[in-house]
C-alpha cells in the first residue's frame, strides 16, 4: 500500500503562508489531508522531533544530509564524512528507514578539481554504506538536478549502484528532466533498485524559479505541469515498487503548502489508476 509524504519545509511553510500557530498545527493539517510521511533535512531534526511525529500520527519517510564534501586534505574529508554519519544517527533516532546522501561541491571549488570531487563523493557513499550496515537504515542516492555533482547522469549513478550493493535508489521525477534526462527512461533504468519516490511537476517560465541549463522552471502542484509522473509510477509499479512512500516535492518559494495539498488529490487518483 502506498503512503503519501511531503517535505518538512513544505508543511512547515503553513506558518508563514497560512498563519498557522506552530509546526505541530501544520503537521495535523497535512495529516487531515492524507499526508502521513515527512521527509526531513537532517538539520531540521531536534530533540522533540520524534515526539512531535508520534503526537501527530506522522512518520519519518526519509532523512537527507546535504553538505559540502571537502577533499583538500584527509582531515577535511573525514570531517565531512562525520557530518553525514551524525545525520544518519539523527535519521535512526526518529525512526527513518532511509538516509539520502546529498553531498555538494566545496564552496568556491575550481572547475579543474571536479575529478577530485568525483573521487571524494564516491568514497563518501561507500563509507556511509559501510557505516549503515549495522544500523536499521538504508542509504540511498537520488538522481540530482545538475551534473555539477556526480550523481545526476546515468554514468555516475550506475557507478555508485554497481559499486555499492547495499545502496538503493530514490527516484526523483523532476530532477531527471532538470538535468536533461527523460524521467520515464530514468524510472526504467533504476526500477529494480528504487525503494522511495519523490514526485515533482514543472513548467517552463521566463525569468525566475529554478535555473538549469539556461532555462527557468516553476515547481508546481502534481498534475499542473508537463512531467510524465503517471507513466513513471506505472513503470515503477510494474517493476515491483508496489508499496512504500511517494513524496510530493514542491520547490517553489511561495504557495508551497497549498501546492502540496493540491497535489494530494492528483496523487490519490494516480495511485488508483496505475
Amino acid at each position: 500500500m502506498y503512503r503519501i509524504g511531503a517535505f518538512y519545509c513544505q508543511i512547515a511553510a503553513g506558518i508563514a503562508e497560512a498563519g498557522m500557530r506552530d509546526v505541530e498545527e501544520t503537521f495535523n493539517y497535512a495529516r487531515s489531508h492524507g499526508i502521513t510521511e515527512i521527509d526531513f533535512n537532517s538539520k531540521e531534526i531536534n530533540d522533540s522531533t520524534a515526539a512531535m511525529l508520534k503526537n501527530c500520527g506522522m512518520h519519518a519517510a526519509s532523512v537527507h544530509g546535504a553538505a559540502p564534501c571537502e577533499f583538500e586534505t584527509r582531515e577535511k574529508y573525514l570531517e565531512s564524512l562525520d557530518f553525514m554519519k551524525r545525520a544518519i544517527d539523527k535519521a535512526v533516532a526518529i525512526g527513518s528507514p532511509y538516509f539520502m546522501n546529498v553531498p555538494q561541491p566545496p564552496k568556491d571549488m575550481s572547475p579543474d578539481k571536479h575529478g577530485d570531487l568525483v573521487k571524494a563523493i564516491r568514497e563518501q557513499f561507500s563509507d556511509l554504506c559501510e557505516y549503515a550496515k549495522q544500523l536499521p537504515i538504508t542509504v540511498t542516492v537520488e538522481d540530482f538536478s545538475t551534473d555539477a555533482v556526480p550523481y545526476a547522469t546515468f554514468e555516475d549513478i550506475d557507478y555508485l549502484l554497481e559499486n555499492n550493493p547495499s545502496l538503493m535508489f530514490t527516484y526523483d521525477s523532476g530532477n531527471f528532466p532538470l538535468a536533461g534526462i527523460d524521467e520515464a527512461e530514468g524510472a526504467k533504468r533504476y526500477a529494480d533498485r528504487t525503494i522511495y519516490v519523490h514526485l515533482k511537476d514543472l513548467k517552463v517560465v521566463e525569468n525566475e524559479g529554478i535555473l538549469r541549463r539556461g532555462v527557468y522552471y516553476d515547481s508546481l502542484e502534481l498534475g499542473g505541469g508537463y512531467l510524465k509522473n503517471l507513466e513513471s509510477l506505472k513503470i515503477l509499479k510494474n517493476a515491483g515498487f508496489t508499496d512504500g512512500v511517494i513524496t510530493i516535492e514542491v520547490n517553489s518559494s511561495f504557495d508551497r503548502l497549498s501546492r502540496t495539498i493540491k497535489s494530494v488529490d492528483w496523487l490519490k487518483s494516480a495511485i488508483a489508476n496505475i
